[in-house]
Protein backbone atom coordinates (compact mmCIF):
# COMPACT_ATOMS: atom_id res chain seq x y z
CA UNK A 1 0.00 0.00 0.00
CA UNK A 2 1.49 3.57 -1.63
CA UNK A 3 0.00 7.23 -1.24
CA UNK A 4 1.57 10.53 -1.74
CA UNK A 5 0.79 13.85 -1.07
CA UNK A 6 2.60 16.67 -2.54
CA UNK A 7 1.86 20.52 -2.22
CA UNK A 8 4.46 23.25 -4.31
CA UNK A 9 4.02 26.84 -4.03
CA UNK A 10 5.76 29.97 -6.18
CA UNK A 11 7.52 32.55 -4.04
CA UNK A 12 8.50 34.90 -6.41
CA UNK A 13 8.69 35.29 -10.75
CA UNK A 14 12.62 33.94 -10.66
CA UNK A 15 11.03 30.41 -10.04
CA UNK A 16 11.57 30.30 -6.06
CA UNK A 17 9.41 27.37 -4.94
CA UNK A 18 8.51 25.69 -1.12
CA UNK A 19 7.52 22.24 -1.42
CA UNK A 20 5.60 19.63 0.97
CA UNK A 21 6.21 15.83 -0.06
CA UNK A 22 4.35 13.44 2.22
CA UNK A 23 5.07 9.61 1.53
CA UNK A 24 3.59 5.99 3.17
CA UNK A 25 4.53 2.66 1.71
CA UNK A 26 3.61 -0.79 3.16
CA UNK A 27 4.49 -4.41 2.41
CA UNK A 28 3.12 -7.18 4.26
CA UNK A 29 4.16 -10.68 3.12
CA UNK A 30 3.87 -14.04 3.68
CA UNK A 31 6.65 -16.65 2.62
CA UNK A 32 6.47 -20.10 2.56
CA UNK A 33 9.75 -22.22 1.25
CA UNK A 34 9.69 -26.36 1.77
CA UNK A 35 13.35 -28.01 1.44
CA UNK A 36 13.91 -31.44 0.26
CA UNK A 37 17.39 -32.69 0.14
CA UNK A 38 18.28 -35.97 -0.62
CA UNK A 39 22.12 -37.68 -0.83
CA UNK A 40 23.42 -41.04 -0.88
CA UNK A 41 26.77 -42.32 -0.50
CA UNK A 42 28.27 -45.15 -3.12
CA UNK A 43 30.94 -47.59 -2.38
CA UNK A 44 32.36 -49.76 -5.28
CA UNK A 45 28.84 -48.88 -7.72
CA UNK A 46 26.37 -49.76 -4.61
CA UNK A 47 24.28 -47.27 -3.10
CA UNK A 48 24.30 -47.09 0.34
CA UNK A 49 21.32 -45.87 2.84
CA UNK A 50 19.56 -43.13 1.49
CA UNK A 51 19.53 -39.81 3.75
CA UNK A 52 16.44 -37.34 3.58
CA UNK A 53 16.78 -33.99 4.71
CA UNK A 54 13.13 -31.76 4.75
CA UNK A 55 12.91 -28.80 6.70
CA UNK A 56 10.23 -25.87 5.82
CA UNK A 57 10.20 -22.17 6.67
CA UNK A 58 7.21 -19.85 7.32
CA UNK A 59 8.23 -16.14 7.59
CA UNK A 60 5.75 -12.80 7.80
CA UNK A 61 6.85 -9.42 7.50
CA UNK A 62 4.87 -6.06 7.90
CA UNK A 63 7.23 -3.25 6.85
CA UNK A 64 6.26 0.46 7.36
CA UNK A 65 8.10 3.19 5.82
CA UNK A 66 6.87 7.04 6.12
CA UNK A 67 8.41 10.34 5.49
CA UNK A 68 7.24 13.85 5.28
CA UNK A 69 10.05 16.81 3.78
CA UNK A 70 9.57 20.72 3.47
CA UNK A 71 11.87 22.22 0.94
CA UNK A 72 12.79 25.93 0.20
CA UNK A 73 14.49 26.53 -3.51
CA UNK A 74 15.66 30.41 -3.37
CA UNK A 75 16.43 31.96 -6.95
CA UNK A 76 18.85 34.71 -6.58
CA UNK A 77 19.92 34.83 -10.00
CA UNK A 78 20.17 32.41 -12.52
CA UNK A 79 23.09 31.25 -11.70
CA UNK A 80 22.84 31.49 -7.82
CA UNK A 81 20.31 29.36 -5.95
CA UNK A 82 20.09 28.45 -1.89
CA UNK A 83 18.26 25.54 -1.19
CA UNK A 84 17.19 24.33 2.59
CA UNK A 85 14.96 21.51 4.10
CA UNK A 86 14.00 19.13 6.76
CA UNK A 87 13.00 15.49 6.48
CA UNK A 88 11.18 12.95 8.79
CA UNK A 89 11.50 9.03 8.42
CA UNK A 90 10.02 6.45 10.06
CA UNK A 91 10.57 2.70 9.48
CA UNK A 92 8.86 0.41 11.31
CA UNK A 93 9.78 -3.46 10.08
CA UNK A 94 8.08 -6.85 12.25
CA UNK A 95 9.13 -9.78 11.00
CA UNK A 96 8.02 -13.25 12.56
CA UNK A 97 10.29 -16.36 11.09
CA UNK A 98 9.92 -19.95 12.04
CA UNK A 99 11.60 -23.05 10.90
CA UNK A 100 10.47 -26.80 11.35
CA UNK A 101 11.88 -29.97 10.17
CA UNK A 102 10.07 -33.62 9.51
CA UNK A 103 10.94 -36.21 12.16
CA UNK A 104 8.67 -39.30 12.06
CA UNK A 105 5.94 -37.70 10.28
CA UNK A 106 5.64 -34.47 12.46
CA UNK A 107 7.06 -30.89 11.96
CA UNK A 108 8.99 -29.91 14.71
CA UNK A 109 10.99 -26.74 15.31
CA UNK A 110 14.35 -26.86 13.79
CA UNK A 111 17.59 -28.23 16.10
CA UNK A 112 19.24 -25.32 14.64
CA UNK A 113 16.82 -22.25 14.78
CA UNK A 114 13.49 -21.95 16.51
CA UNK A 115 11.15 -19.00 15.79
CA UNK A 116 12.34 -15.74 15.54
CA UNK A 117 10.00 -12.70 16.26
CA UNK A 118 11.70 -8.81 15.16
CA UNK A 119 10.03 -5.47 15.46
CA UNK A 120 12.60 -2.85 14.92
CA UNK A 121 11.87 0.66 14.42
CA UNK A 122 13.98 3.43 13.05
CA UNK A 123 13.45 7.38 12.79
CA UNK A 124 15.69 9.47 10.84
CA UNK A 125 15.49 13.40 11.10
CA UNK A 126 17.78 15.41 8.80
CA UNK A 127 18.29 19.12 7.96
CA UNK A 128 20.26 20.49 4.75
CA UNK A 129 21.26 23.49 3.38
CA UNK A 130 22.58 23.40 -0.48
CA UNK A 131 24.76 26.76 -2.12
CA UNK A 132 24.86 27.21 -6.35
CA UNK A 133 26.97 29.79 -8.34
CA UNK A 134 29.03 30.20 -11.18
CA UNK A 135 32.20 32.72 -10.71
CA UNK A 136 33.20 33.46 -13.74
CA UNK A 137 33.46 30.62 -15.64
CA UNK A 138 33.87 28.26 -12.30
CA UNK A 139 30.89 26.26 -11.03
CA UNK A 140 30.55 25.67 -7.59
CA UNK A 141 28.04 23.59 -5.22
CA UNK A 142 28.99 23.50 -1.39
CA UNK A 143 26.32 21.81 1.07
CA UNK A 144 26.35 20.53 4.06
CA UNK A 145 23.71 18.24 6.12
CA UNK A 146 22.80 17.02 9.34
CA UNK A 147 21.29 13.72 10.57
CA UNK A 148 19.56 12.47 14.20
CA UNK A 149 18.65 9.03 13.69
CA UNK A 150 16.98 6.84 17.20
CA UNK A 151 16.75 3.16 16.49
CA UNK A 152 14.99 0.89 19.00
CA UNK A 153 16.00 -3.49 17.79
CA UNK A 154 13.45 -5.44 19.46
CA UNK A 155 14.39 -9.32 18.70
CA UNK A 156 12.98 -12.55 20.76
CA UNK A 157 14.76 -15.88 20.56
CA UNK A 158 18.87 -16.28 19.89
CA UNK A 159 19.66 -12.46 19.83
CA UNK A 160 22.63 -11.69 21.70
CA UNK A 161 22.04 -10.05 25.14
CA UNK A 162 24.45 -7.15 24.10
CA UNK A 163 21.75 -6.29 21.63
CA UNK A 164 18.72 -7.22 22.78
CA UNK A 165 16.33 -4.12 23.04
CA UNK A 166 19.53 -2.04 22.78
CA UNK A 167 18.30 1.13 21.53
CA UNK A 168 20.81 3.04 19.09
CA UNK A 169 21.03 7.48 19.08
CA UNK A 170 23.69 9.35 17.05
CA UNK A 171 24.20 12.66 15.05
CA UNK A 172 26.37 13.17 12.51
CA UNK A 173 27.69 16.23 9.86
CA UNK A 174 27.60 15.45 5.67
CA UNK A 175 29.45 18.23 3.97
CA UNK A 176 29.82 18.21 -0.01
CA UNK A 177 31.64 20.38 -2.24
CA UNK A 178 31.49 20.53 -6.33
CA UNK A 179 34.22 22.31 -8.56
CA UNK A 180 34.34 22.54 -11.51
CA UNK A 181 36.30 24.49 -13.86
CA UNK A 182 36.12 24.61 -17.87
CA UNK A 183 39.88 24.00 -19.84
CA UNK A 184 38.48 25.86 -22.83
CA UNK A 185 36.02 28.88 -24.16
CA UNK A 186 33.17 26.43 -25.53
CA UNK A 187 33.41 23.81 -22.26
CA UNK A 188 33.85 20.94 -23.91
CA UNK A 189 37.05 20.23 -21.69
CA UNK A 190 36.40 20.63 -17.71
CA UNK A 191 38.01 19.78 -14.77
CA UNK A 192 35.63 18.36 -12.18
CA UNK A 193 36.53 18.01 -8.40
CA UNK A 194 34.33 16.71 -5.78
CA UNK A 195 34.18 15.91 -1.99
CA UNK A 196 31.44 14.10 -0.09
CA UNK A 197 30.99 12.55 3.11
CA UNK A 198 27.84 9.62 3.17
CA UNK A 199 25.74 7.32 5.25
CA UNK A 200 24.73 3.83 4.40
CA UNK A 201 22.72 2.25 7.07
CA UNK A 202 22.79 -1.61 7.02
CA UNK A 203 19.40 -3.06 5.61
CA UNK A 204 16.66 -4.70 8.06
CA UNK A 205 17.71 -8.54 6.72
CA UNK A 206 21.72 -8.02 7.82
CA UNK A 207 20.63 -6.70 11.30
CA UNK A 208 17.67 -9.76 11.61
CA UNK A 209 19.39 -12.16 13.77
CA UNK A 210 17.00 -15.05 12.39
CA UNK A 211 19.23 -17.77 10.35
CA UNK A 212 18.40 -18.33 6.71
CA UNK A 213 19.46 -21.64 5.41
CA UNK A 214 21.30 -21.76 2.68
CA UNK A 215 22.09 -25.92 1.93
CA UNK A 216 23.30 -28.39 4.83
CA UNK A 217 26.43 -27.04 5.44
CA UNK A 218 25.87 -23.24 5.30
CA UNK A 219 23.38 -20.37 6.77
CA UNK A 220 23.27 -16.66 6.02
CA UNK A 221 23.00 -15.01 9.69
CA UNK A 222 22.55 -11.28 10.56
CA UNK A 223 23.71 -8.90 13.06
CA UNK A 224 21.88 -6.58 15.50
CA UNK A 225 25.10 -5.22 16.54
CA UNK A 226 26.11 -3.44 13.16
CA UNK A 227 27.09 0.24 12.88
CA UNK A 228 26.65 2.27 9.88
CA UNK A 229 29.18 2.76 7.34
CA UNK A 230 30.52 6.30 6.96
CA UNK A 231 32.55 6.90 3.55
CA UNK A 232 34.51 9.87 2.69
CA UNK A 233 34.55 10.43 -1.19
CA UNK A 234 37.53 12.17 -3.16
CA UNK A 235 37.17 12.31 -7.22
CA UNK A 236 38.84 14.38 -9.67
CA UNK A 237 37.59 14.29 -13.13
CA UNK A 238 38.81 15.29 -16.36
CA UNK A 239 36.38 16.04 -19.28
CA UNK A 240 36.84 15.97 -22.65
CA UNK A 241 35.14 16.91 -26.42
CA UNK A 242 31.99 16.59 -23.82
CA UNK A 243 32.40 12.16 -24.08
CA UNK A 244 35.79 11.09 -22.58
CA UNK A 245 36.47 11.09 -18.83
CA UNK A 246 39.26 10.26 -16.36
CA UNK A 247 38.49 10.19 -12.83
CA UNK A 248 40.98 9.02 -10.02
CA UNK A 249 39.54 9.03 -6.37
CA UNK A 250 39.33 7.09 -3.04
CA UNK A 251 36.59 5.83 -0.90
CA UNK A 252 37.68 5.50 2.37
CA UNK A 253 35.07 3.99 4.10
CA UNK A 254 34.38 3.64 7.70
CA UNK A 255 32.71 0.14 9.73
CA UNK A 256 31.66 -1.00 5.66
CA UNK A 257 29.44 -4.15 6.61
CA UNK A 258 30.53 -7.11 4.47
CA UNK A 259 29.55 -10.51 5.59
CA UNK A 260 31.82 -13.18 7.16
CA UNK A 261 32.25 -16.90 6.98
CA UNK A 262 32.86 -18.16 10.55
CA UNK A 263 32.03 -21.67 11.53
CA UNK A 264 28.64 -21.85 13.72
CA UNK A 265 29.92 -22.37 17.44
CA UNK A 266 26.95 -25.08 17.71
CA UNK A 267 27.51 -27.39 14.77
CA UNK A 268 31.44 -27.09 13.72
CA UNK A 269 30.52 -29.00 10.22
CA UNK A 270 28.67 -25.94 9.18
CA UNK A 271 29.07 -22.28 8.07
CA UNK A 272 27.59 -19.14 8.87
CA UNK A 273 27.92 -15.99 6.56
CA UNK A 274 27.72 -12.84 8.97
CA UNK A 275 27.14 -9.63 8.77
CA UNK A 276 30.24 -7.53 10.61
CA UNK A 277 31.33 -4.15 10.36
CA UNK A 278 34.47 -3.71 9.02
CA UNK A 279 36.92 -1.21 10.83
CA UNK A 280 39.26 -0.15 8.35
CA UNK A 281 38.53 -0.36 4.43
CA UNK A 282 39.77 1.96 1.81
CA UNK A 283 39.53 1.98 -2.26
CA UNK A 284 41.46 3.92 -4.74
CA UNK A 285 40.66 4.06 -8.09
CA UNK A 286 40.90 5.16 -11.80
CA UNK A 287 38.34 4.74 -14.25
CA UNK A 288 38.40 5.51 -18.05
CA UNK A 289 35.01 6.23 -20.28
CA UNK A 290 35.45 6.44 -24.26
CA UNK A 291 32.72 5.97 -26.77
CA UNK A 292 34.37 5.28 -29.79
CA UNK A 293 33.26 5.88 -33.09
CA UNK A 294 35.43 3.57 -35.41
CA UNK A 295 33.45 3.55 -38.62
CA UNK A 296 30.11 5.06 -39.48
CA UNK A 297 28.70 2.02 -38.92
CA UNK A 298 30.82 0.33 -36.11
CA UNK A 299 30.88 1.81 -32.30
CA UNK A 300 32.75 1.31 -28.97
CA UNK A 301 31.38 1.85 -25.40
CA UNK A 302 34.19 1.08 -23.46
CA UNK A 303 34.50 1.14 -19.94
CA UNK A 304 37.76 0.57 -17.82
CA UNK A 305 38.00 0.59 -13.75
CA UNK A 306 41.22 0.06 -12.26
CA UNK A 307 41.43 -0.24 -8.11
CA UNK A 308 43.68 -1.22 -5.22
CA UNK A 309 41.65 -2.34 -2.20
CA UNK A 310 42.97 -2.24 1.51
CA UNK A 311 40.92 -4.13 4.31
CA UNK A 312 41.52 -5.47 7.72
CA UNK A 313 38.91 -7.36 9.70
CA UNK A 314 37.79 -7.69 12.66
CA UNK A 315 40.55 -9.43 15.22
CA UNK A 316 42.98 -9.23 12.47
CA UNK A 317 45.98 -7.78 12.56
CA UNK A 318 46.84 -7.18 8.71
CA UNK A 319 45.47 -5.97 6.05
CA UNK A 320 43.95 -7.19 2.73
CA UNK A 321 45.29 -6.11 -0.06
CA UNK A 322 44.10 -6.57 -3.50
CA UNK A 323 44.85 -5.02 -6.98
CA UNK A 324 41.50 -5.26 -9.55
CA UNK A 325 40.49 -4.84 -12.73
CA UNK A 326 36.77 -3.73 -13.97
CA UNK A 327 36.22 -3.67 -18.01
CA UNK A 328 32.74 -3.49 -20.03
CA UNK A 329 32.62 -3.02 -23.67
CA UNK A 330 29.63 -2.80 -25.97
CA UNK A 331 30.32 -2.93 -29.70
CA UNK A 332 27.47 -1.98 -32.13
CA UNK A 333 27.75 -2.50 -35.85
CA UNK A 334 25.21 -0.95 -38.19
CA UNK A 335 23.46 -3.08 -40.61
CA UNK A 336 21.01 -2.36 -43.47
CA UNK A 337 17.06 -2.87 -43.26
CA UNK A 338 17.68 -0.89 -39.93
CA UNK A 339 19.25 -4.58 -37.70
CA UNK A 340 22.17 -4.38 -35.28
CA UNK A 341 24.52 -6.24 -33.81
CA UNK A 342 25.54 -5.69 -29.98
CA UNK A 343 28.32 -7.63 -28.75
CA UNK A 344 29.19 -7.10 -25.02
CA UNK A 345 32.38 -8.32 -23.01
CA UNK A 346 32.49 -7.79 -18.86
CA UNK A 347 35.15 -8.67 -17.49
CA UNK A 348 36.30 -8.72 -13.17
CA UNK A 349 39.54 -9.87 -12.10
CA UNK A 350 40.13 -11.19 -8.68
CA UNK A 351 37.95 -9.23 -5.87
CA UNK A 352 37.60 -9.13 -2.23
CA UNK A 353 34.89 -8.89 0.42
CA UNK A 354 35.82 -9.51 4.25
CA UNK A 355 37.07 -13.19 4.27
CA UNK A 356 35.65 -14.33 0.91
CA UNK A 357 37.52 -14.33 -2.82
CA UNK A 358 35.59 -14.27 -5.99
CA UNK A 359 38.10 -15.67 -8.90
CA UNK A 360 38.54 -13.83 -12.09
CA UNK A 361 34.71 -13.34 -14.27
CA UNK A 362 34.17 -13.02 -17.84
CA UNK A 363 31.24 -13.08 -19.51
CA UNK A 364 30.54 -12.65 -23.20
CA UNK A 365 27.26 -12.17 -24.83
CA UNK A 366 25.64 -11.01 -28.69
CA UNK A 367 22.83 -9.68 -29.56
CA UNK A 368 20.62 -9.10 -32.51
CA UNK A 369 18.57 -5.75 -32.60
CA UNK A 370 15.75 -4.84 -35.45
CA UNK A 371 14.16 -0.98 -35.35
CA UNK A 372 11.17 -0.49 -36.83
CA UNK A 373 8.33 2.38 -37.85
CA UNK A 374 10.86 4.99 -37.74
CA UNK A 375 12.41 3.61 -34.89
CA UNK A 376 9.79 3.59 -32.58
CA UNK A 377 9.96 0.03 -31.54
CA UNK A 378 12.72 -2.34 -31.01
CA UNK A 379 12.92 -6.20 -31.41
CA UNK A 380 15.95 -8.21 -30.11
CA UNK A 381 17.28 -11.34 -29.62
CA UNK A 382 20.57 -12.34 -27.78
CA UNK A 383 22.42 -14.56 -24.90
CA UNK A 384 24.45 -13.80 -22.58
CA UNK A 385 27.59 -15.90 -20.69
CA UNK A 386 27.77 -17.71 -24.03
CA UNK A 387 31.13 -19.43 -23.27
CA UNK A 388 29.33 -20.67 -19.66
CA UNK A 389 31.69 -18.93 -17.27
CA UNK A 390 30.76 -19.80 -13.39
CA UNK A 391 31.81 -17.71 -10.27
CA UNK A 392 33.85 -19.27 -7.55
CA UNK A 393 34.02 -17.37 -4.56
CA UNK A 394 36.48 -18.73 -2.13
CA UNK A 395 36.14 -18.37 2.24
CA UNK A 396 38.99 -18.75 4.72
CA UNK A 397 40.14 -18.02 8.04
CA UNK A 398 42.43 -19.49 10.50
CA UNK A 399 40.36 -22.87 10.79
CA UNK A 400 38.93 -23.87 7.18
CA UNK A 401 39.42 -23.07 3.41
Amino acid sequence: YSGTVNYVGKMDTLGSTFKIIGDYNQSVSDNRNDYDNRSASWAGGIGSAEQNDITRSRAGSDYLITSLSADVDIVRSPVTTFKTGAKFTFNKMYSDTRYEELNGGVWQPSTSEDSKKTDYTENIGALYFIYNTRLGKVGLSAGIRGEYTYIIPKFDGTASAKSDDAQQSYFSFFPNLNVSVPLNKTFSNSLIFSYSRRISRPGFWALNPSKIKLSEYSEIVGNPDLKPTFSNNISLTTVLAYKYSLTIGAQLLQDEVAQIVVRDQGNEDKLLYRFENISSSHMYYAALNAPITITKWWTLNLNLTGLYQNQKLPGEDKFRRNLGLFSYSAMNFSLPLQFDIEVTNWYQSRAISGNMEGEPQYNFGVGVKKRFLKNKFTASLGAMNILDRVQVVHSYDDTFN
